[in-house]
């Protein structure tokens, strides 16, 4: 039956532009050179996102960071191994699912690590790279309280995930 899921759908695009009177290829053509330009004008953001996260990870920072916020995060009640995991997430979904595979096969799957670190990639975005991507299209050149607040929000998020994980 899911086969079908997609077919269908065209077909009912078609139908569907049929009755409204609009040219469907018409249609399309134009949406697709408009992703082709919005592909074009992304491309340099999302290449420097990748280089600054190799750099930010290659340099070493990000194991200094994540030295110097572990005692943070164990206070708040996070555990300590989930340091790196937590810095990374907000710029790197790839990087951030390295990092818990790592933690998948270094603590198993049952642990109380590995639960909290997936209710925390569950629950979290890549702030930086969203953020990114979605202010450059809408022209906005001041985020205000955006990053912030979404970066506190991201960490408190982390913060519930390790209280909660702890009765499950």
């Amino acid at each position: 039956m899911s086969v079908y899921i997609i077919p269908f759908f065209i077909l009912f695009v078609f139908i569907f532009a049929f009755f409204k009177k609009v040219d469907a290829y018409k249609s399309f053509s134009s949406g697709a050179a408009d992703a082709l330009k919005l592909i074009l004008d992304i491309l340099p953001l999302l290449a420097t996102i990748f280089i600054a996260i190799q750099i930010f990870t290659a340099s070493g920072l990000l194991d200094i960071f994540s030295v110097m916020l572990s005692p943070i995060f164990e206070f708040f009640g996070i555990p300590r191994e989930l340091s790196t995991f937590i810095i990374i997430k907000p710029f790197s979904g790839n990087g951030s699912l390295v990092l818990f595979n790592e933690i998948v096969e270094t603590f198993g799957a049952d642990s109380y690590i590995t639960k909290t670190a997936s209710v925390i990639a569950g629950s979290s975005e890549t702030i930086f790279y969203t953020s990114a991507l979605y202010f450059s299209k809408t022209k906005i050149k001041n985020l205000g309280f955006a990053l912030p607040i979404a970066v506190l929000t991201t960490f408190f998020a982390s913060v519930l995930a390790a209280f909660v994980c702890r009765f499950i």
